[in-house]
C-alpha cells in the first residue's frame, strides 16, 4: 500500500527512480533473474514428474469445486 501511495503521490520521479533501478537490475542481475526462473521452471517438473504430481490437496472425498 505504501509502494502505491509513494508512486501516486511522486509521479514523475517514482517513475524515473524505478526505470534507474530496473535498468541497473537488467545490467548486473540478469544471470540471477534467468537462472532464478530456469531453476524454478526445472522444480516444477520435478514436482510434477515425481509422485507428488498426483497428490490430492484436501480429503480423500472431497470433489473438485468447479465454479464458472
Amino acid at each position: 500500500m505504501a509502494f502505491v501511495t509513494a508512486t501516486l503521490a511522486f509521479g514523475d520521479r517514482a517513475r524515473k527512480a524505478y526505470s534507474e533501478i530496473s535498468g541497473w537490475l537488467m545490467e548486473n542481475l540478469t544471470w540471477m533473474y534467468i537462472g532464478g526462473i530456469s531453476a524454478v521452471f526445472i522444480f516444477l517438473i520435478v514436482v510434477f514428474v515425481s509422485r507428488y504430481g498426483n497428490l490430492r490437496l484436501g480429503d480423500d472425498d472431497d470433489e473438485p469445486d468447479v465454479r464458472c
